[in-house]
């Protein structure tokens, strides 16, 4: 299937199982995609999940949420923190989480409460991000970390603009088609990009295909 700028996208009929990386790479790759071919993402870490279920209880959004749960509400529910959920029961929490259609500042007041759990599954990340000689680059190869840590499948790619600014990319992934879950992933992008007090700017490009998003990024 041929994307605008010449991008192509390829799955395989039966199982949907992988799909091409070519997206757009302007700029100097500083994290490259895979050549040829990428997985689609099948699991999803669990982790993610139970940090957003702390912030929608936290923030009295839990029984509206739970209202609006599809076939695997009892799989989301019952999940602890630490393993892989099939990614159907990933896209049932956060179309859930969309259809809540909560406000930017609402949603910032969840992510923030939620953020506890997450902070500890990536201490590592970011005692990285926080090391002497840490510079808004370094995000970029902890986003990369991330995702792999995140998903089992799709990818992620970096690709420098301007020395202030960057292209990030990601591909092969069925949550970046639920609105909520883009906002997720930018806010985690925002944050991890912030350099060390200074702030960052991110922006979602219009998607290209199904299942990628991109965000132009740049700090001061």
């Amino acid at each position: 299937m041929e994307q605008p700028g010449g991008a192509t996208l390829a799955r395989k009929v039966d199982d949907k199982s992988v799909k091409s990386a070519d997206q757009d790479t302007e700029g100097v790759p500083v994290v490259a995609l895979p050549e040829g071919e990428v997985s689609w993402a099948r699991r999803f870490r669990s982790t993610w999940i139970v940090s957003s279920l702390e912030g929608l209880r936290a923030t009295g959004h839990f029984d509206a949420y739970q209202a609006h749960l599809g076939p695997h509400g009892e799989e989301i529910l019952n999940c602890v923190a630490g393993t892989w959920l099939p990614i159907a029961a990933a896209c049932d929490h956060y179309q859930a989480c969309e259809r809540l259609g909560l406000s930017d500042a609402k949603y910032a007041e969840l992510a923030k409460v939620g953020s506890k759990v997450r902070s500890q599954w990536n201490a590592r990340v970011i005692a990285e991000l926080k090391a002497d000689g840490a510079t808004p680059w370094t995000a970029m190869t902890q986003l990369e970390r991330t995702w792999r840590r995140a998903a089992d499948g799709g990818a992620f790619g970096a690709f420098k603009l301007q020395q202030t600014k960057v292209r990030v990319v990601y591909v092969g992934c069925e949550l970046f088609d639920i609105p909520y879950f883009r906002r997720a992933v930018r806010l985690m992008v925002y944050f991890m990009c912030r350099y060390k007090g200074r702030d960052a700017n991110v922006q979602q490009q219009p998607s290209r295909a199904s299942g990628s998003v991109s965000y132009l990024v740049d700090w001061k």
